[in-house]
């Protein structure tokens, strides 16, 4: 989506171009750090061309025009995609908002990249019909985007996370309007490609601009919640590193004295935690009824393991540490979720007598659950078959036949839904409030809701 306007920088630019030059340094940094021998010249000549093509644009914001291609860029980078998306993210709205053309780009550069700029640019582009009709259309555009390659689509949600980062600058409606279409189209995208972080981040940017009472009441909370919580995590993590160190771990759970395990097999383990957003939080509440009100309900830990057995071994090293909580065992390792997310979790008490949620997973399913798709093809263990692979997807392929046969536009994108979100369903009431319910939910739900 672009914004540009044609109004001049003015006044002094040299600080503008040394803040252009540094965020462009972090894209080069972030390409660097997957690859360090790789070849950025391609990226280089396209920072230089979109320099050239933005040249006195202006976002709403005030800020330059080119920060936000280099914004997306550093995203692209950060997943790390290729030289070519990255070179792409740069370029992606140099046909939309300048005289360049694909053509142009595929003489300066070549016909992968010209391609990868084309079908981003093609994706903005929806014809003036209905609401439903339009909602449709970029549905159907996307689907035929990532059949013919999965990297316009993954440049597209780089373009959309950045764009939503910013969207206070937007009016109201518009607001209101993109936060919905990310709700409902970009994030279970995301979600299915399996990029968790960008998958939560476009929930809970699009849940501050849909539900923004309710967002402030939620992030007042954590807040409060998680106030002087940083020696209680430090602590959980301090225990969980312990146990795998050989320490007993026992606390007010009194585990089960007599387990051993064979700590010293299972190889380097690393521990850390992470914090759940608003919108997460909103779920939990509004999905099981669960009031959020301690540390535990915020507070997840990680535990990443060098290959898939030692998963289990690691478990079984926290349950001897620890007393386990009752039906909190979840194997997803053996039951992958849809998006191909593996890992063991679990809960436990520690010392203190608080609960710890725990989830388990070999360094690759750790790179799954971060960077999804992209992971996936850059296996480092002969199985990465690169973004061609993804063409064959099941789902895939049944969301391509159903966009070539469901004709009517309401039917066509509750097909979709339904399959992209897996396991739950998200309602938008004409009102604005938003209803989540579990897959197989009937009217009867929504009305007592």
């Amino acid at each position: 989506m672009s914004e540009a306007s044609a109004r001049p920088l003015g006044g002094d630019t040299e600080p503008v171009e040394h803040i252009l030059q540094t965020a462009f340094a972090r894209v080069l940094a972030a390409v660097r750090e997957r690859e360090p021998e790789v070849d950025v010249g391609l990226i280089e000549r396209a920072f230089a061309v979109a320099v050239r093509a933005h040249s006195g644009q202006m976002r709403r914001s005030g800020e330059p025009y080119l920060i936000h291609p280099i914004r997306v860029s550093e995203t692209i980078a950060r997943l790390g995609l290729d030289v070519h998306s990255v070179a792409a993210g740069l370029l992606h709205d140099s046909v939309e908002d300048s005289e360049l053309t694909v053509f142009d780009l595929t003489e300066t550069f070549d016909a992968e990249l010209a391609g990868i700029v084309d079908g981003v640019t093609k994706l903005g582009k929806v014809p003036y019909l209905s609401r439903q009709e339009q909602q449709a259309e970029s549905f159907r555009k996307m689907l035929l985007a990532m059949s013919q390659d999965i990297r316009v689509l993954l440049v597209k949600l780089a373009d959309r996370l950045d764009n939503m980062r910013t969207l206070e600058h937007m009016p109201a409606d518009k607001q209101a309007r993109i936060s919905r279409e990310t709700m409902e189209i970009y994030a279970p995208l995301a979600n299915r490609l399996g990029i968790q972080w960008i998958r939560a981040e476009l929930q809970n940017l699009s849940f501050r601009y849909l539900e923004p009472a309710t967002f402030e009441r939620i992030q007042a909370k954590m807040a409060g919640l998680l106030s002087g919580s940083e020696p209680v995590i430090e602590a959980g993590l301090a225990q969980l590193r312990e146990a795998f160190a050989g320490g007993k771990g026992k606390g007010k759970g009194e585990a089960d004295e007599g387990m051993t395990w064979p700590i010293d097999q299972l190889g380097p383990v690393a521990v850390r935690s992470s914090v759940r957003v608003p919108f997460q939080v909103y779920l939990m509440e509004s999905e099981d009824g669960h009031e959020v009100d301690t540390l535990a309900d915020l507070v997840s830990y990680h535990v990443v393991t060098p290959d898939r057995a030692s998963c289990y071994a690691a478990l079984g090293v926290i349950h001897a540490a620890f007393k386990p909580v009752p039906d909190k065992v979840r194997d997803y390792i053996a039951l992958p979720r849809p998006n191909r997310y593996q890992a063991l979790h679990t809960m436990v008490i520690n010392r203190q007598g608080g609960r710890m949620e725990i989830q388990i997973r070999s360094a690759a399913m750790d790179a799954v659950a971060d960077r999804g798709i992209v992971a996936e093809w850059q296996r480092g263990d002969g199985r990465g078959d690169g973004p061609e692979a993804w063409r064959n997807l099941r789902w895939l392929g049944e969301l391509m036949d159903w966009q070539g046969d469901i004709a009517d536009p309401h039917e066509f994108i509750e097909a979709v839904k339904a399959d992209l979100f897996a396991d739950e369903v998200y309602v938008f009431t004409p009102r604005g409030d938003i209803f989540t319910f579990r897959r197989g939910a009937t009217p009867i739900d929504f009305a007592f809701a």
